[in-house]
């Protein structure tokens, strides 16, 4: 049987880890506003995937799918901005750390995703 040792993200050192930047673009014309209270809802492959709920100025994404999700209007500006060399798009704000770990080490990410923050908390086999 693996035993697992529960690690807090904060434990690793990230001062010298290098940063990545999702560099694909969100263009315009796949973010729409809510003008009203809307059910948003994702059917792929005929079947529904996600509900959700967006408020009057919620965005909503249209992923290359057809996959659709809301984010809310407060949130939007802190994730994406408009991209400088291409006003028709936007891109994201999000940048992360990237560690490189030995190889007998085994990573299981368990994720809480919320309107406010992702908590990311790390289980690694020690």
């Amino acid at each position: 049987m693996t035993e697992f040792v529960y690690r807090e993200v904060s434990s690793f050192d990230f001062s010298n880890a290098p940063t990545y930047r999702k560099t694909s673009p969100l263009d315009k014309s796949q973010v729409e506003t809510a003008a009203k209270k809307q059910d948003v809802v994702s059917i792929i492959n005929g079947l529904e995937e996600t509900r959700n709920t967006a408020g009057p100025g919620d965005k909503i994404i249209t992923g290359v799918k057809g996959e659709r999700y809301v984010i809310k209007e407060a949130n939007f500006g802190d994730l994406y901005e408009e991209d400088p060399s291409n006003p028709s798009r936007y891109i994201s704000k999000n940048v992360i750390l990237a560690l490189s770990l030995s190889e007998n080490t085994e990573i299981r990410l368990l994720g809480v995703r919320s309107s406010e923050r992702i908590k990311e908390d790390l289980l690694f086999n020690g």
